[in-house]
């Protein structure tokens, strides 16, 4: 399970999440980088024991990404994976959902602001840990 939580500051959301292995609830992890805001498109996919989250995440002032975080069975990632470059988009990203692909293989799917009121699809191929 994936959640949002307002952070210390009051300011930013963080993507937190667990998940029921073996009849037990494991520990909850931070997800996200906690300098940057959750905005959207918070979904989460699994098979087995390896899981992924993925959310739009941004600055207060700048653009949100895509940004996914993987769970190997033992762990989550300690940093998320940015699907976009951050340094180089120019629109904002939304709606960011995951659709399983079989053997560990998923297909992250976002929504780009490419001029205001128009959007399109953007998509990538993200392997479980």
């Amino acid at each position: 399970m994936v959640w949002t939580l307002t952070g210390i500051d009051n300011t930013n959301d963080d993507v937190y999440g667990r998940v029921y292995l073996g009849g037990t609830w494991k520990d909850r992890a931070l997800l996200s980088d906690p300098a940057l805001g959750a905005k959207s498109g918070l979904t989460i996919n699994g098979s087995g024991n390896q899981f992924i989250a993925a959310w739009a995440q941004g600055p207060n002032v700048g653009f949100p990404i895509a940004y996914v975080n993987r769970y190997d069975g033992t762990t989550w990632e300690t940093n998320p994976l940015a699907l976009e470059d951050p340094l180089t988009t120019t629109s904002a990203s939304s709606y960011v959902k995951t659709v399983p692909l079989g053997n560990g293989h998923y297909m992250a799917m976002w929504l780009k602001e490419v001029t205001p009121g128009v959007k399109r699809q953007d998509s990538k191929f993200v392997q479980a840990p």
